[in-house]
């Protein structure tokens, strides 16, 4: 805790802006990628190094990398002019000089004895983030602002960068040697096939303009200005030219040069020379491989000949800098490993997605469809509208009793939503039209709607928490290109509530909202759930007061609870921090569903009030709170968690009626008759096909009950129950039957 006094003190007495973030000590790297977008935000790793100049005299280093680079103890050797050893100081001397442990060291001296070397290829990012003395805090701040603070030597004392300028973010909760950030050589393997993609593309289309190529979670893209469109059948073309460069095994190799030198080499690649100009140092990298080059850090295999395991995927459109304003570009990706094994296993996992994609088990099941007349709105068939329907009567039974339930307008003036924040933070998405000539927006959210019934009355501290839910339609505009089924659409229905209450409240509230997601997510079998702590974003309203209160309240709700969690350092919404839920699905997937918000602003810009029991009006802090979050997409998760075997009580069909012979047809009816006055979702096939055919028909049907009725059933006014798996129960009576049923029931 001194140090990071130390370093604070020193930050705010020279004028330096700078962000804290707490977290698990193994959550840093989440809190890094998930800031990084187009520009990387650098994690910095900073060790003490002791270099023996002779026998007896010692020199000490604070060294500081980038988090994802090996540190070069020949190059501190070689500066020191050690006649000695280079190497890590012992623990106990490295505490005794920085004050902290090892890992948690930050990247600034304070002792005379420990001299400050920092390599320069920090300077090719524009914000880093390091640990501030302990391993559950870190510091984001800008490069600048750092290199104005530290006052470093620089010198280059890193064996082989393995990031590129503008890498894209990787994923974070993925484990194993094939990832990214816990594999150098894979991901300096995909950052040279993103090379090889541009130089392929280069000889097939000279006229292409390159612009940035980085690696991603389990490949790499490059993204293209074409002088004609690239098509889907180009592919292996492209791909068969990177194979055939491949055998040519090109060294790559890598040099600095001056930023004048680059813009000559450059010229006319209006990209490249943005990128040249974004970087601080007076010199940029440039690596190359036979006579294709490109401004680069490093981070490659020895030759192209290494490159071995890929496959080209997909071409979709991009935006330069990721902005929508922006010069339109096409990205090329692709898949890429060390070993063919690697890649079958990945290809293995991806059938089995596949397989199980919601789209095609709903048309299979003939849950929903989609059109051309209404691209990106989905189309509920009765089977899937039934399913629909369980999941809303479920979160309504769970609920009973602690939230009233109301219905907004869908269609509300433009005023409504400049006053609420929507229409400065999020109009791009919005929808308009007119009313009397007035403007109109059809709500994308649920939030101001619900603030007009609470203000349509004054209201005490006496009716505080105040919970109100909503099942509302809410639409938003999605850009066609990122349209997937039931995961990303245009409408929606959001399971929203909010809570009106005070702050004496706020934290019990907190983990009210907590504890019901959980007992939601078990219902479904998700029963790994991990929760994060979103903070402000860039883009936001309000006071860094109040946004500390909202942040620090969710902090304290889940600590208090002895609940794990970790940041997602400026993930937050616009109006506020919040808790994400992520549930992990039978295929090891995670998806983030529920969200808790704090919000102090929304009731500010309204002016919501309650009356104190002195007589005086405060505003309350609202709550946002979602459970399933679009129960479309949740209505898609499910699909494939369960494979389409939904759970007996959610099943849209859950029994069908089969006789064996039509002299059973009578009984069959008497029968179904009794399950649909028991309210069992029944059907009763009729077909002439054999008994062996309508099994298989129910099985692919994935109905989870076969009531099979023969003649010894008929005499003995039983019924066979026959379970979707093939497991049977013989000689049930019907009530017997509807008693199981009602076991097996949500109630």
């Amino acid at each position: 805790m001194e140090i990071f006094k130390k370093i604070v003190d020193m930050l705010q007495a020279q004028g330096i802006k700078y962000r804290v973030c707490e977290h698990e000590a193994e959550g840093r790297t989440d809190v890094v990628s998930k800031i990084r977008g187009n520009e990387l935000c650098q994690g910095l790793k900073a060790m003490v190094i002791m270099a023996k100049l002779n026998k007896e005299d010692r020199m000490y280093f604070l060294a500081v990398i980038p988090g994802d680079q090996s540190l070069d103890m020949n190059a501190i050797k070689n500066y020191s002019k050690a006649k000695d050893a280079v190497m890590l100081a012992p623990a106990d001397r490295a505490k005794a000089l920085t004050g902290c442990e090892i890992g948690a060291i930050p990247p600034f001296s304070f002792n005379k004895d420990l001299h400050l070397i920092v390599d320069p290829s920090v300077k090719l990012n524009k914000e880093v983030v390091f640990n501030a003395g302990v391993l559950t805090r870190s510091i984001f701040m800008g490069i600048d602002d750092y290199i104005k603070a530290a006052q470093p030597t620089f010198i280059e004392i890193i064996k082989n960068a393995s990031s590129q300028q503008n890498k894209s973010s990787v994923n974070p909760k993925s484990a194993g040697d094939n990832t990214v950030e816990n594999n150098e050589l894979l991901h300096n393997l995909r950052h040279s096939v993103a090379h090889l993609l541009a130089q392929a593309v280069l000889e097939i289309y000279p006229d292409t303009k390159i612009t940035i190529g980085p690696v991603t979670e389990n490949g790499f893209f490059y993204d293209f200005l074409p002088a004609k469109n690239f098509k889907e059948d180009d592919l292996p073309l492209i791909e068969s030219k990177m194979r055939e460069i491949a055998k040519r095994d090109y060294k790559i190799t890598g040099k600095q040069v001056s930023k004048d030198e680059a813009r000559k080499l450059f010229k006319g690649n209006q990209f490249k020379l943005e990128l040249i100009d974004g970087i601080t140092d007076e010199t940029v990298g440039i690596y190359s491989q036979g006579d294709f080059f490109d401004l680069c850090k490093g981070g490659h295999v020895e030759s192209t000949g290494k490159i071995k395991h890929f496959k080209l995927t997909a071409i979709s459109g991009a935006y330069w800098r990721a902005d929508r304003s922006g010069i339109a570009l096409q990205r090329i990706s692709g898949l890429a490993f060390l070993t063919d094994a690697d890649m079958q296993e990945y290809f293995k996992k991806i059938e089995e997605a596949e397989q199980n994609d919601h789209r095609r088990i709903g048309q299979q099941l003939g849950l929903f469809t989609f059109d051309d007349a209404a691209v990106g709105f989905p189309i509920f068939l009765p089977k899937g509208w039934t399913i629909f329907n369980k999941l809303i009567e479920y979160e309504r039974h769970v609920q009973r009793g602690v939230y009233q339930e109301i219905r907004t307008p869908l269609i509300m003036n433009e005023t409504l939503w400049k006053t609420s924040g929507h229409y400065d933070h999020y109009r791009e998405n919005m929808y308009y039209t007119k009313i009397d000539e007035i403007p109109h927006c059809i709500k994308p959210m649920n939030c101001p709607g619900g603030i007009l019934v609470y203000k349509h009355r004054p209201r005490s501290y006496r009716e505080l928490p105040i919970r109100m839910s909503e099942f509302g339609f809410v639409h938003r505009h999605e850009l066609s290109g990122v349209l997937h089924g039931l995961f990303r659409v245009r409408a929606f229905t959001q399971d929203d509530a909010h809570i009106y209450c005070t702050p004496e409240q706020l934290e019990q509230e907190i983990w009210s909202v907590v504890a019901l997601d959980h007992k939601v997510y078990n219902k479904f079998g998700f029963t790994k759930v991990r929760m994060g702590v979103a903070t402000r974003p860039a883009k936001s309203i309000g006071t860094d007061e109040y946004w500390e209160k909202a942040t620090n309240a969710l902090k304290s709700a889940l600590e208090k609870n002895g609940a794990d969690y970790f940041i997602k350092e400026g993930d937050g919404a616009f109006y506020g921090p919040k808790i994400d839920m992520m549930i992990q699905d039978a295929m090891g997937r995670e998806w983030q569903c529920g969200t808790v918000q704090v919000d102090f602003f929304l009731p500010q810009n309204f002016d919501l009030k309650y009356i104190a029991p002195d007589q005086s009006k405060h505003a309350p802090i609202m709550i946002h709170r979602v459970l399933y979050g679009s129960l479309e997409r949740f209505f898609g998760i499910l699909t494939e968690h369960y494979k389409g075997h939904f759970p007996f009580w959610l099943a849209p069909v859950q029994a069908r009626v089969l006789v064996i012979t039509d002299q059973q047809t009578e009984y069959a009816k008497t029968v179904f008759d009794q399950l649909i006055k028991h309210d069992i979702r029944v059907e009763l096939d009729e077909s002439g096909d054999q008994i062996s055919a309508k099994i298989r028909d129910a099985q692919m049907d994935k109905i989870p009950w076969m009531i099979v009725l023969g003649k010894k059933e008929q005499e003995s006014g039983t019924v066979t129950l026959r379970h979707n798996d093939g497991k049977q129960e013989f000689g049930l009576k019907i009530e017997d039957l509807v008693k199981k049923a009602q076991e097996l029931s949500w109630v």
